[in-house]
C-alpha cells in the first residue's frame, strides 16, 4: 500500500514568470501585502528581480523586500539572515527565485518564520526542490549537509525562458543532478507504480534533451523539457527517496563547499549503478543503461574539472555517507567497505 498527493500547484509555461501576479491571485484569491523575494546576489538575476518587484507592486503588494544573499550550499547562518529580514519586513509571503540553494533557504526561512504562502520559481533544471518540503542546509560547525523537512511550496512556476542565462557547465551539472534524482527514484527500494512512471519518463526526457540544452542554451522547447524532466524526477524522489549517489555526494559536498553538486554526482553515477546492479531488475537496469549512453554524450561536450578527495577524509566520508538519510532507500544493502571502494574508484585520491 502507498499514498500519493501533490499539494503544490504547478504552472509550466514559456513566459509564465511574467504572469506571477495572476498565478498568485488564483491561489489565494487576492494578493499578499508584504513579500520577500529570496535569490542569489548575482548579476544575471538583477534584471529579473527588478521586473518581478515592479509587477508585484503594481499587482497590489504594499512592500517587496529582497534577500539576495543566498550562496551555493547555504548554511545555517544564511538561513538566519533570511529569517531575520523576513521578520523585520513582516512578510506574509516568500518567493524563491534561483536554483536549489534559493529554494532551500526560502523553504527553511518560511517554515521558521511562520510564513503562510510560498512560491518557487526555478532558474535551473535540476533540483526538483520546487515541489518538495525537503531542504538541505549545511551545518557550518560539522561541515555536514543536513536534510530537513521545511515548508511545502504552494505554487511553483516553471518558465524555460529563465534558464536561458545558464552557462553550459551549470546546465550540465543541473541536468546530471536531475537525472540522478530520476535514476535513484526509479531503482529505489521504496518505489511504486506512480514513482516508477514519473522517474522513468524523467530520465528519458533529461537524457534525450541534455546534450542539446548544453550545446544550445537558447532552445526554449528543449529547456522546457529539461524543466519538466526535473519536475517529474523531483516528484518521484519525494515519495521514493534517493540512494547511495546522493548519500555520498551530499557528504562530500558538505566537506568541500566549492565543488558543484552535479560535478560530484557525475563521478558517482557509473560506479554506484554497477554496485546496485544485482539488486535492480533486468528491465530497469537495461533502461537506465540506455539512457546513461545519452548522458555520457552530453558530458563529453564540456570539459569538466577533476574531483580530488584527500585520503585522510575517506574514513569520515564513509561514516557520514552510511548514516545519510538517502542511503536508507538504496536498492542494495551496503557496508562501510562498499562505500570506501566506491569513493576510491570514483574520484582521484590525493
Amino acid at each position: 500500500m502507498y499514498e500519493f498527493s501533490l499539494p503544490t500547484r504547478v504552472v509550466v509555461e514559456i513566459g509564465g514568470a511574467e504572469r506571477i501576479v495572476e498565478e498568485i491571485s488564483r491561489c489565494i484569491g487576492g494578493f499578499p501585502s508584504n513579500v520577500l523575494v529570496v535569490t542569489p546576489g548575482e548579476g544575471w538575476s538583477a534584471a529579473h528581480i527588478h521586473r518581478m518587484k515592479d509587477r508585484l507592486l503594481r499587482g497590489g503588494s504594499k512592500r517587496v523586500d529582497i534577500f539576495d544573499k543566498v550562496v551555493p550550499n547555504p548554511d545555517r547562518s544564511c538561513v538566519k539572515k533570511c529569517v531575520d529580514i523576513n521578520i523585520s519586513s513582516d512578510s506574509d509571503s516568500i518567493i524563491a527565485f534561483g536554483g536549489g540553494s534559493s529554494m532551500d533557504v526560502a523553504k527553511t526561512a518560511a517554515d521558521e518564520s511562520g510564513v503562510g504562502f510560498l512560491v518557487t520559481i526555478p532558474t535551473t533544471a535540476g533540483t526538483g526542490s520546487e515541489v518538495s518540503p525537503w531542504a538541505v542546509i549545511t551545518n557550518e560547525v560539522t561541515q555536514e549537509k543536513e536534510s530537513r523537512i521545511a515548508k511545502i511550496p504552494d505554487l511553483a512556476i516553471f518558465d524555460p525562458v529563465l534558464t536561458i542565462s545558464m552557462p553550459p557547465l551549470l546546465t550540465l551539472f543541473s541536468g546530471l543532478d536531475a537525472f540522478s534524482h530520476g535514476l535513484e527514484a526509479y531503482v529505489s527500494k521504496s518505489g511504486n507504480a506512480i514513482t516508477d512512471a514519473l522517474s522513468l519518463h524523467a530520465i528519458q526526457m533529461i537524457a534525450g534533451n541534455l546534450k542539446t540544452a548544453v550545446s544550445d542554451g537558447t532552445n526554449t522547447i528543449v529547456l522546457s523539457r529539461m524543466l519538466e524532466g526535473s519536475l517529474l524526477a523531483g516528484i518521484a524522489m519525494l515519495y521514493s527517496g534517493l540512494g547511495l549517489i546522493h548519500a555520498v555526494a551530499n557528504t562530500i559536498g558538505g566537506m568541500n563547499h566549492n565543488l558543484p553538486h552535479g560535478l560530484i554526482i557525475s563521478y558517482l553515477l557509473g560506479e554506484v549503478l554497477q554496485f546496485n546492479k544485482p539488486a535492480i531488475s533486468k528491465h530497469k537496469y537495461d533502461e537506465v543503461q540506455q539512457q546513461m549512453g545519452e548522458i555520457l554524450s552530453a558530458v563529453e561536450i564540456v570539459q569538466t574539472p577533476e574531483v580530488e578527495i584527500c585520503a585522510k577524509d575517506i574514513p569520515l566520508i564513509v561514516v557520514r555517507s552510511e548514516r545519510n538519510i538517502n542511503a536508507l532507500k538504496n536498492p542494495r544493502n551496503l557496508s562501510p567497505a562498499d562505500i570506501e571502494r566506491i569513493v576510491r574508484q570514483s574520484f582521484k585520491i590525493k
